[in-house]
């Protein structure tokens, strides 16, 4: 079996290549999977939206059996999607999540005015403050800081007078494209140099979607269904891992991978994500 440390630096080497196969959404290291069960040998593995048949795809979109000397794993991931911006269609599978809690807790419904809702993930410390950590997309979206947080969100009948918290840093997302600004000067290069063209390719890498928020109220140090977080651990694959949210309620699962990059949608477009842990 080819070494972990060789598998993950050709994985680096042609993730960009693969990314670019129509139908894959990532590449990561981890485990090969035949007929629903996983093996002991590690693969690159491309994660596709859906598998489909050799026989129907053109020699260029099919994903080699190895690159290099390392062998390959076609995975069905479907879509990646930030799903907290989608409650409308998923709704929530514990109803109470949705309610106000007060004190407020890890797991519940919580945002800004701007956007629908999202989970309250838990909190932090900053010096002697204490602060929600949550996603950029349920904290941070459209909203500068300063800006109060509510639990519930606004689309579980928060209002302003729910109000828990002040954003206080957060991490923007990165979509990829070409700003307008860089449109405008491939332009005018393109001009400069007449006939030839210019083609430059943007890739924005992102490597969190978080954001804190200042508390202003009572809290108690738990995540609903989980408890009290004692602490905090290095990832490693096979670790069995815990999630309790506003939309998905309490799950359990197992790391597959800690170097996963990957394509998530959001509304506004698609965001690339390397050196991800992927349960």
């Amino acid at each position: 079996m080819v070494r972990e440390e060789v598998l993950r630096e050709v994985k680096k080497k042609y993730e960009k290549e693969l990314l670019s196969y129509p139908n894959v959404v990532g590449v990561c290291v981890g485990r090969k999977v035949k007929r629903g069960k996983r093996l002991r040998e590690k693969a690159i593995q491309v994660l596709v939206r859906r598998k489909v048949p050799e026989s129907e795809l053109s020699p260029k979109e099919v994903v080699p059996k190895k690159i290099e000397s390392c062998p390959t794993d076609v995975l069905e991931v479907g879509e990646i999607r930030a799903m907290d911006l989608d409650v409308r269609k998923a709704g929530a599978r514990d109803l109470s999540r949705t309610e106000k809690f007060r004190p407020i807790v890890g797991g519940i419904s919580c945002g800004n005015p701007y956007i629908t809702a999202g989970t309250l993930g838990g909190f932090v410390m900053r010096g002697r403050k204490v602060y929600i950590l949550s996603n950029y997309h349920v904290l941070a979206e459209n909203a500068e800081k300063g800006a109060p947080i509510l639990q519930p969100g606004r689309y579980d009948g928060g209002s302003l007078s729910d109000v828990v918290a002040r954003l206080s840093e957060f991490v923007p997302i990165k979509m990829t494209g070409s700003p307008r600004v860089l449109s405008r000067v491939l332009k005018a290069v393109s001009k400069l140099l007449g006939s030839c063209s210019v083609t430059v390719e943007i890739r924005p890498e992102n490597r969190v979607d978080a954001a804190i928020a200042e508390v202003q109220v009572d809290f108690t140090p738990e995540i609903l269904d989980i408890g009290e977080v004692k602490g905090t651990a290095q990832v490693r694959p096979e670790a069995k891992v815990k999630k309790s949210g506003r939309t998905t309620g309490y799950t359990e699962g197992r790391v597959l991978s800690t170097d996963a990059t990957v394509r998530v949608s959001y509304d506004e477009g698609t965001a690339l994500f390397v050196d991800q842990i992927m349960t």
